[in-house]
């Protein structure tokens, strides 16, 4: 896998996430999964705004780029690696696969000086990027995940609060939830099959 992919997911990829996430929808919804036609009726779901601030999705997002820029800048060093950057109301997620734990290190330091950045979570871990059919697992899995997470939704929670990574069987909850509803979320999720290990990244309301 070349450093390309740092920044960049292949178009092949994106494609299978479609399929993927088509396939489940539609297996979810002829059994009526989570909710999803009751009675024959499909059940609405509402369309919510991100609860984040427009500023604050916004510096989320110029802060995944700075990483995605930086990695791919410095393909050189950080090449045959697999790295991704996820930030949910300046709370960022560091996952994928590097080399050694030097430049571990030397990412999670660039992700922390960033402006803006309240708190960096590296959970990259030292090894070789991961497959093709394990990246489609993943996939998979997150798909799944946020079937369940559309089937919690009630007044109060949306699914829109909850953003979903999956890495090598490990799934990440990113949030800015209640402390309740962060707990409620985490016992739905941690029974999707395929769950191998959940983490909360949960930033709560005050």
């Amino acid at each position: 896998m070349t450093s390309n992919h740092l920044q960049y997911h292949s178009i092949e990829m994106s494609t299978l996430l479609t399929v993927i996430f088509g396939i489940i929808v539609g297996s979810a919804m002829l059994q009526g999964c989570s909710g999803a036609i009751i009675g024959g009726t499909a059940a609405g779901i509402s369309i919510v705004t991100d609860p984040r601030t427009l500023n604050g999705t916004l510096m989320d997002q110029h802060i995944e780029q700075q990483v995605a820029n930086h990695l791919y800048e410095h393909h050189d060093i950080f090449v045959d690696t697999a790295v991704e950057a996820t930030s949910y109301n300046q709370r960022v997620l560091l996952t994928g696969q590097i080399k050694t734990e030097a430049l571990r290190r030397r990412i999670g330091r660039y992700a922390t000086q960033l402006t803006n950045v309240k708190v960096v979570i590296n959970r990259i871990t030292i090894s070789k990027p991961l497959t093709l059919s394990r990246e489609a697992s993943d996939l998979a899995l997150t798909a799944k995940v946020k079937i369940v997470l559309l089937g919690a939704e009630k007044p109060g929670f949306a699914p829109t609060q909850i953003k979903v990574v999956s890495e090598d069987g490990r799934v990440y909850l990113l949030g800015f939830l209640q402390r309740e509803q962060g707990d409620k979320v985490t016992e739905l999720v941690r029974h999707v099959r395929g769950v191998e290990h959940l983490v909360k990244v949960f930033d709560y309301v005050r």
